[in-house]
């Protein structure tokens, strides 16, 4: 289970779900002309390309890791907002609770 979906309370696949996952692979492999099983990064079926020059190398994992970066620092900035703007609700809310009750909260 990857760690996001721990992170949200998921639960873990059953073996029936795994085993549907699995004969939905090969059908995929299949379909694309990739032999199931086939040796490859990480055995996971497909095939493996000659290995990338140093500097290409480099460049995908700069541009993933901004990436990466730019959805935690967006993310940030999505949780950060909503807690303003629950706080100026409850803010208003309260204020106006005060006005109602005469100044009994």
């Amino acid at each position: 289970m990857s760690a996001h979906a721990q992170a949200e309370g998921a639960r873990a696949p059953s073996a029936q779900e795994l085993q549907a996952r699995g004969a939905l692979l090969v059908r995929v492999q299949e379909q694309h002309g990739v032999a199931a099983g086939a040796a490859g990064r990480g055995g996971d079926g497909l095939a493996a390309g000659p290995p990338l020059p140093m500097a290409e190398a480099l460049a995908v994992i700069v541009a993933n890791e901004r990436g990466r970066q730019g959805r935690a620092s967006f993310n940030a900035l999505r949780a950060a907002r909503a807690a303003r703007l629950r706080d100026q609700r409850r803010a208003a809310s309260g204020a106006a609770r005060a006005l109602v009750c005469g100044g009994v909260s």
